[in-house]
This record gives C-alpha cells, sequence and structure tokens, in this order.
C-alpha cells in the first residue's frame, strides 16, 4: 500500500488488525464503541479532518506538524502512523537515491506495477537502514505509530519459491520488525496484512494487521469498482476470525464509487459485523471517507466571472456576485458553506475536496469555447457523482456542443436560447414558491428555448404566441432529482444596487435542493444557549470634539458613557494617523493627549484592542476601480513632511499593530483583530498581511435589514472570499448607514437598529447582536443618546457576550468545522473548539447527553434547537426521539465550564464581566437541588443554597462575575 496506492494484482488485498488493544485517543469520540482510523497520503493532508479518529496513517513525507509531546492515546487527539515500505523502495521516495548508494537494493529486482525496487533483504545494513534511519526520522518529525507494507513482495525475492529460502526472508523480516518494536517500545505497530511473518511474530508485537478488499475492491487493470469473488471474500472472513482469536485487531479497507453511498454505509456495516474496524474509501487513499463516518457534504461551489480575454460582463470579486448577493445567507443558515471559483483562476479541481455538496453556475460564468466543452463534462461528471447542480440566472455556454453536451446529462429539453419574437407572454402555472417578497410577472424578455426534463416539479410556466400563431412553453424556474435552474428575470428584481426583492422563496427553494434540517448544522450566532453578542468601535473621529461638552474629544465621551459603564465587552479600534496627530489638518502637539486617552481606554480590562489601520484606506486595492468613484482620496491625507503617497498593506496593518501594542497598551494586552476601514474590501493580499499576524479581520457586508429595508438581500452573508483568504463580514451595519450617511436624524436613526436585531432573530435566527459604531456617535447629544439606548436595550436582554476577535473566530470555525455522519442520528462534529453550537429542528428531537461526547446541553429557539458542546476539537451527538432525564445547561450569559456533568450532579465555573445568570434544565419537576457556590478568587466563602426545579424541570440560578459551583439532589447533598 504505497503511498498514493494500493498493493495488488488483480484484486487489491491489504492487511491490517483492529485496533482493540491499540491506545485510542482521548480526544477520539465514538460512544458507539467502534474505534476509527483514516488513511490519507496525500502530501499536505489536513489533520483537522481527523478530529475524533483513534489511528491516522500518513505518508512520513507529507507536509504536517505533528504534535511532538503528547504521547499516544492522550488528550492530543489521534495516533498518527508513519507509513513505511519494509521491503520495497518505490522510485519517488526521497530516501530511494540513499538506499541505492548504501547497496541496499536488488538490481533488476523490482514491481513494475508501483515503479519500486526491492531491499535486500539478506544485507543486515537494510534493517538498520529502515529502523534507525527511516523509523527515527518519523519519530522525531511526531509520529507515534508505524504501519508496516510491502510484507507480502517475500513472493518477489529471488528464491522465495523454495521454502527455505522463503523461510529465511521471514525470518530477516521478522528480526526488523522486532527491532522497531523493541527500539521504539510503546508505539503501536499496524502490518499490512503478512499474515505468514504474523504467525512467526511473539504475541504482543504487532497491535494490528490491516486488510484489504473483503467485499468491495477497485480493479487497476480494468479502472472499475466491483465486487470481491465470493471464495476470497469467505477466506479473509476465515483469517480475520484466526486473527481475532489472537486477540489481534483488525482494520478492513474497502473501495467503494463515491457516487453509491448506501453500497458504501452497508459495505462498512459488513465488515464491522466481523468485529473489524471498517474504512471503505477510494483507491487513491487521499484522505477520502465514504463509511463509516462518511462526511457530510456541506460545500457549495461557485462559478462565476469571465475568462481573461473575453468581454462579458464580469463581477471580479465573489462578493459582487448574484449568488453572494440573493442564496448565501440561506445557504449559510442551512448549514451549507459557500466557495467561489472565478473563470480566471482556470479549471476548478478535477477531483473535488469529499465535502462537496454540489456547484451553483452564477449567471456571470463565462469561458472560451474549448473550456466551455471541458466544463460541461465536469458538471455532467459531478452530478453522476451524487452532487446538485444549480444553474442561477442564465444557462451556461454559449458553445452548441458544449451546452448540447450539458442538456443532454440534464435531461433538459430545447436549445436554452432566446425565443425570437415572442409575445403576450404570460404564466400558465405558478408555484408557493413564488411572490415572495415580490410578485412574479411575466415579461417579454426573458423567454428561453427550454422546459424542464421529463419528472421535473415545475416552479414556473411561461407560455408565448409566436407571429405563426405557435405557443411555445418555457421553464425559467423547476426542480429536478440533480438539483434545479432559475432564470432572470424570474429569479429577483432589483431596483437599486442595495434594493433587491427575491421572486420565489430562496429558503424553500435551495431547501429542495440542499436539504436543511438534515444533520447538525454549525450556527454562529448562538453560544451556550443564548443569542451571542459583541460591540466593536471603529476608530474615526476619536480626536474630534464633541459638541455635547466643551473641550472634550468623542473618544473620551464615548469612554465615559458607554465604555466604563456598561459591563460588556467591547472591541476598540484606533486609526494610527490619527492618535500621533500627523493627518493634514492635525496639529502634532495633540499627539501626547490623544495617546493618553487611548492608554485610558485601553487599560479598562473589558476592552480589546484592535486596528483600524495606519491611515484609513478607503479604497484597499487600486484595482477596486468601480469603488474609487465612490471617494475622494485612497487614504486620509498626511502632513506633507511624511511620504507616504500610496498604500503600503504591511504598513497600514502590521506597523499599526505595533504602534498600538507598542505605545497604548499595557503589559500583556495585544492587538486581536484588524477592523477595516473605508469600503471594507481589503483583498487577499491584505487578508494575508492579518493572517500572518495571527489575528483576526473584521468588517464589511451591508447588513440593514429593518422596516425600511425588509428584503433578504439586505441581510449579508457572515463572510466573503478574496482568491482563498477569508474576510469576516459584521453582523450588521453602523451608525454611519442608519443615519443616512451621517446626515441625521442622528437618535431616530441609529436607534432603529434595534428593529434589525429584533427582525434578524425570527422567524429564523439569522444573525447574532453585533453593536458596530464610530467614535462620532458622541458627536451629538442624540448620537449618543441613541448608543445608551441601544446599550440599554442589549443589557436588558439574555445574551452570550463575546469580543469581536472571539466572533470572528467563531465565525471562521464555522466554515472549517467537519461534520460526519456517523450512523442513525449519530453524528462526529470537529474544529477548533471555538464554534460549540450545532442546530437542528425541534422535530428531529433531542440530543442524549449521556450517550453523547462532549456535548453539555440544548436550547430552543425558533423551531430550532441549539446545541452546546464543550469546546473540545471533536464531539458525537447522539439525537433520540425523547430526551432522557439528564442534568444540562439550557443557557449561560457568562462563558461556562464543566468539570462534571452527571445525570443528577454536576461541577462547573463561570466567567464573565457581570453577575450571569444559568438554567440547567433536565431535572425532575420539583425537584429540590443544592448548589454550592462561590467567588472563583474566594473558593473557600462557598455559599449553600437550596433550589428547586419548575415545573418543566429547570433550575435557574444568579452567579458572580467569576464563579466555581457544583449542584447535587438535596437530600445527597446533605
Amino acid at each position: 500500500m504505497l503511498p498514493a496506492f494500493t498493493l495488488g494484482e488483480g484484486l487489491v488485498t491489504l492487511a491490517c488488525a483492529a485496533f482493540l488493544t491499540l491506545p485510542v485517543a482521548a480526544s477520539a469520540v465514538h460512544p458507539d464503541g467502534a474505534p476509527r482510523f483514516a488513511v490519507d497520503y496525500s502530501p499536505s493532508p489536513a489533520l483537522a479532518a481527523y478530529e475524533g479518529f483513534d489511528h491516522v496513517i500518513l505518508d512520513p513525507a507529507a507536509a504536517v506538524r505533528l504534535p511532538k509531546d503528547p504521547p499516544p492515546g492522550d488528550a492530543g487527539g489521534p495516533v498518527y502512523h508513519a507509513y513505511l515500505s519494509v521491503l520495497e523502495v518505490p522510485a519517488g521516495a526521497a530516501y530511494a537515491a540513499e538506499a541505492d548508494r548504501k547497496g541496499l537494493l536488488l538490481e533488476g529486482v523490482t514491481n513494475e506495477v508501483w515503479n519500486s525496487t526491492l531491499a535486500d533483504l539478506a544485507n543486515p545494513e537494510w534493517e538498520a537502514f529502515v529502523v534507525d534511519q527511516l523509523a527515527a526520522r518519523a519519530v522525531e518529525k511526531g509520529f507515534r505509530g508505524f504501519f508496516l507494507d510491502t510484507a507480502d513482495s517475500i513472493a518477489r525475492l529471488p528464491g522465495a519459491e523454495n521454502p527455505g529460502q522463503r523461510g529465511a526472508y521471514l525470518d530477516a523480516l521478522a528480526s526488523l520488525v522486532l527491532r522497531l518494536h523493541s527500539t521504539y517500545p510503546g508505539l503501536p505497530i499496524i502490518l499490512n496484512r503478512g499474515f505468514d511473518l504474523v504467525d512467526q511474530l511473539p504475541d504482543g508485537t504487532l497491535s494490528g494487521v490491516l486488510i484489504e478488499s473483503v467485499y468491495q475492491t477497485f480493479d487497476h487493470a480494468a479502472k472499475s469498482y466491483g465486487p470481491v469473488p465470493g471464495n476470497d471474500t469467505r477466506a479473509l472472513e476465515s483469517r480475520i476470525a484466526s486473527l481475532r482469536k489472537r486477540n489481534l485487531p483488525v482494520l478492513v479497507i474497502d473501495y467503494v464509487d463515491p457516487s453509491e453511498p448506501e453500497l458504501a454505509a452497508a459495505t462498512a456495516a459488513r465488515i464491522e459485523a466481523l468485529g473489524a474496524a471498517a474504512l471503505v474509501t477510494e483507491p487513491d487513499l487521499q484522505g477520502m471517507i465514504l463509511a463509516p463516518a462518511a462526511p457530510v457534504r456541506r460545500q457549495i461551489l461557485v462559478l462565476f466571472g469571465t475568462e481573461a480575454g473575453l468581454t462579458a460582463e464580469d463581477p471580479r470579486w465573489a462578493t459582487d456576485t448574484e449568488v453572494s448577493k440573493f442564496f448565501q445567507v440561506p445557504l449559510e443558515w442551512m448549514g451549507y458553506e459557500v466557495r467561489y471559483h472565478h473563470a480566471d483562476h482556470g479549471r476548478p479541481a478535477e477531483n473535488p475536496p469529499e465535502n462537496l455538496a454540489g456547484v451553483i453556475v452564477d449567471a456571470s460564468f463565462v469561458v472560451a469555447p474549448p473550456e466551455q466543452r471541458w466544463h460541461a463534462e465536469w458538471l455532467a461528471r459531478q452530478v453522476r457523482e451524487g452532487r446538485k447542480l444549480l444553474l442561477a440566472g442564465a444557462y451556461p455556454f454559449d458553445d452548441s456542443e458544449a451546452r448540447r453536451t450539458l442538456f443532454a446529462a440534464l435531461g433538459i429539453r430545447g436549445s436554452g436560447d432566446p425565443v425570437r419574437a415572442a409575445g403576450n407572454v404570460r404564466i400558465t402555472s405558478k408555484d408557493a414558491l413564488y411572490d415572495f417578497e415580490s410578485e412574479v410577472r411575466p415579461l417579454p424578455i426573458g423567454f428561453l428555448d427550454a422546459t424542464a426534463p421529463e419528472g421535473s416539479k415545475v416552479l414556473l410556466r411561461l407560455e408565448a404566441r409566436l407571429p405563426g400563431g405557435e405557443k411555445p412553453f418555457s421553464d425559467p424556474a423547476y426542480l429536478a432529482d440533480w438539483g434545479g435552474v432559475v432564470m432572470n428575470p424570474y429569479w429577483k428584481f432589483e431596483s437599486s444596487s442595495r434594493d433587491g426583492r427575491s421572486l420565489l422563496d430562496p429558503f424553500a427553494f435551495l431547501g429542495a435542493i440542499w436539504p436543511a434540517g438534515d444533520f447538525p448544522a454549525p450556527d454562529p450566532t448562538t453560544r451556550e444557549g443564548l443569542r451571542m453578542y459583541w460591540a466593536h468601535v471603529d476608530g474615526d473621529a476619536f480626536s474630534t470634539l464633541s459638541v455635547t461638552r466643551r473641550d472634550v474629544t468623542c473618544a473620551e465621551v464615548i469612554r465615559d458613557r458607554i465604555l466604563k459603564t456598561y459591563p460588556l465587552p467591547v472591541t476598540v479600534s484606533v486609526i494610527e494617523a490619527e492618535i500621533r496627530s500627523i493627518q493634514e489638518t492635525q496639529d502634532p502637539a495633540d499627539s501626547e493627549r490623544y495617546e493618553a486617552i487611548a492608554r485610558d481606554i485601553f487599560k479598562l480590562p473589558h476592552v480589546e484592542a484592535a486596528s483600524h489601520a495606519f491611515t484609513h484606506p478607503f479604497v484597499w486595492s487600486p484595482e477596486d476601480v468601480a469603488e474609487r468613484d465612490y471617494y475622494d482620496h485612497d487614504h486620509l491625507h498626511l502632513h506633507t513632511h511624511i511620504d507616504y503617497d500610496r498604500i503600503d498593506y504591511e504598513r497600514e496593518i502590521a506597523g499599526s499593530v505595533e504602534y498600538i501594542e507598542r505605545a497604548l497598551l499595557p503589559e500583556g494586552k495585544k492587538v486581536r483583530i484588524m477592523l477595516w476601514s473605508g469600503n471594507c474590501r481589503p483583498f487577499a493580499e491584505a487578508i494575508a498581511v492579518a493572517d500572518r499576524l495571527g489575528i483576526e479581520n473584521m468588517n464589511g457586508g451591508f447588513t440593514i435589514y429593518s422596516p425600511r429595508h425588509p428584503n433578504l438581500s439586505a441581510i449579508a452573508p457572515r463572510v466573503t472570499w478574496w482568491d482563498d483568504r477569508l474576510q469576516i463580514y459584521t453582523a450588521n451595519q453602523n451608525e454611519f448607514v442608519y443615519t443616512g450617511d451621517w446626515h441625521g436624524p442622528f437618535y431616530g436613526g441609529f436607534e432603529r437598529v434595534i428593529d434589525s436585531f429584533e427582525m434578524l432573530d425570527a422567524p429564523r435566527r439569522l444573525k447574532p447582536i453585533n453593536v458596530y459604531y464610530h467614535f462620532y456617535s458622541a458627536l451629538y447629544p442624540g448620537s449618543i443618546k441613541a448608543l445608551e439606548r441601544i446599550h440599554d436595550w442589549v443589557i436588558s436582554r439574555p445574551v452570550h457576550p463575546v469580543t469581536a476577535s472571539e466572533a470572528a473566530a467563531i465565525t471562521r470555525d464555522t466554515v472549517y468545522t467537519r461534520v460526519r455522519r456517523t450512523g442513525a442520528n449519530r453524528w462526529l462534529v470537529s474544529n477548533e473548539g471555538r464554534l460549540t453550537t450545532f442546530r437542528i429542528p425541534v422535530e428531529m428531537g433531542f440530543p442524549d447527553v449521556a450517550a453523547s461526547t462532549n456535548v453539555t446541553g440544548f436550547n430552543d429557539h425558533g423551531g430550532e434547537r441549539y446545541i452546546h458542546t464543550n469546546g473540545a476539537p471533536a464531539a458525537e451527538i447522539v439525537i433520540l426521539p425523547e430526551p432522557r432525564r439528564h442534568l444540562r445547561l439550557q443557557s449561560s450569559e457568562s462563558q461556562i465550564t464543566f468539570g462534571a456533568l452527571a445525570p443528577d450532579r454536576c461541577e462547573f465555573t463561570t466567567r464573565g464581566l457581570r453577575p450571569g445568570k444559568v438554567v440547567l434544565g433536565g431535572a425532575a419537576p420539583a425537584s429540590r437541588w443544592t448548589l454550592t457556590a462561590a467567588p472563583a478568587d474566594a473558593p473557600k466563602e462557598a455559599v449553600v443554597t437550596t433550589l428547586e426545579a419548575d415545573a418543566a424541570g429547570t433550575i435557574s440560578l444568579t452567579l458572580p462575575n467569576s464563579a466555581v459551583a457544583s449542584l447535587a439532589p438535596a437530600a445527597a447533598a446533605n
């Protein structure tokens, strides 16, 4: 099983022991008891994908950073096993030349199938080379286990047909394995097949044996999947039973076509029924897992933009596409993450990632005819492999061959071209999905020669009259078994760039293609059962004098009336040039005053520090030509003696962060986030600087959902992409927008953001609460009163406060969270532990806190059930139709950490800036409980209180800012 290949001729067979005696990682979670393993020979495996697994086999040459300190099986994560070939040296191996120089290879003795040369087992230096060189390098890199391959290649060695010579070869291999075992005691060794060698090794040498292709296989010669012949299956079943009698765990890898997920699941179940650990995958062994921990496909790829040299209208960046404006928000809420691929960046990946759920072709997507044919075939293949396809706005391709290829694959009837002279267009049928935000009306444009495939659900059907009297039909919107279509102008109506109305319900339409509620959706709106809240301040007008008090800056007013008044975390940014008083309108002598005010703000314990750049760029990239028309200049003008006429990303971001940390922050406090300025379109190069610094980034998006802007297009997505760099959007817009670009009204303007917060919470919770403002909110009495009114509203609500950098990290973690289905009503979720909330429809059921792992409870809102995890990198969520009696967290206003959570008792700590309410559920109605609680900094000052659960079995308590607490039944506590 050479990296990137599998060994064998004809049937691929590969053996490996189950993990009954292997160490199990403490962070691995599988309450059903079945160990999990994976094989990933890709050059740069994503280790985060394997949180929750016990054992992972990797190519030791892979570009990965493995934890070197944790011993196998502790909370550090999976045990990573280094692939070692004990008898063959692939021609492309990094050590091939070294082995050849040392005379360790048999000249002319090769395995042509895998382009490898066999080693000279009779040379004792080969054993030393494998153990003291190859294995030692792997251990130094962080591997804590070995996977030994090619033992069965003994049959290729000279004289192996002679029993005596074969026995000598086996003795040499056994010596190598025993030396490896004694040199690295405690590191598990898994052997690939090598049944004769297994019989020769003493018990305890091996930790497992791996076997390939027991039920399903891949024929490399024919390049096809298929079942293993019955005689071979029965022989391997017998061998597995024999190994298990020796208490040797067995792992089995079978191969199934990815387009047959049901067969993959059934194959894994058959393997597990033998008492073996199962992995059903593809033969290239690049990390894909089809079963038993199949990934939930939740990534959507959008093809958009125009190939270079073509003249079609081109949204150059993802944020400007129609898909981003009208479909990304519903898809995010449904649990999907949207990625974008511009036509100018070449072809999409030939082999998409395992979690790709489907493809959307944006109306802007245009490539040259030769590329159209490739893309048509590629799209057809995605459909054949079970991924969904949505054609949004227009049928792609004007090349007739490409169009025919795609239409034939999808069953679309007609040419897809506009019908000339189509008149008297009328709607003959209309689904209930239509007339969502505006009534759909027939139009003389957009009547296409295209009708839905047989068996489709037609959402809108048009009829027209031609000059000759014919009355053709056209279907501009429909759902098919492969996905769906919605054509312009029957998708949305845009009266301006900021006012777009959806003609059909995007939640229902997209949900019919990519179902919502089928898996726990990562949800960054909610934390510990409550709506998440954060506030952040852009640095503009820090030094401007407020009219509310004589000779007082806006920064001082914000400090005194907001920051020191409300016990909530807040992220504050400054503009370096303004604090240093080097703008052309500033007096440099004032810099000392401004720096002193900034230091006074940043020393507040609940204030997080952020940068708003060096010169507040208004347009971050000269490529953003259209955006430059809105601004008089690219950045703040500085004093003429300062040579700075072009935006420098390094100076704007890294330089401003260095200045803030050196000149303004107290010891130990760091800048945690970059808040973009101006048009908030930073481009990949600027984001890369923030990423290199290890800080988050935020701002941008244009969420102004309110009674004045009641359409879904007024809600921005959570994130956008600039090439491969992620920008985190704010959850709501600021006072500049709500006051008509700061023309007023100043009190009744920004105060309307409260309407936005409430509308974004029902009927679906689409956004957390984000109070986003500038220092110039302190300029007028009305504007500062509006800000106080907003904070009063927030503090009167049950919310879970975080900082802006925490909110950005949670949102980022949402994008990269992996969800795997591990059984009926059972899912494995993994990430960095920042995103801790997963949402399911209430009708799906209740999390079983006892059977789940790292799940602490749930809370309900708006027909959805929000499940909390404890921040571990992996959690297993088990759903039951009815709740079990078990103490659980319902909600907490403070950060909460459980030391213990049992059916009838729990221990936990809380941390916050104000006394926080904690609600626990799962108790018997009217049961009595004893709470023991103390301030975290004075645990000996514990107070004991008796509490009674209400009729719903919930227990409510309010604890100090930071506390340690325990809860037990009153009788038991006494």
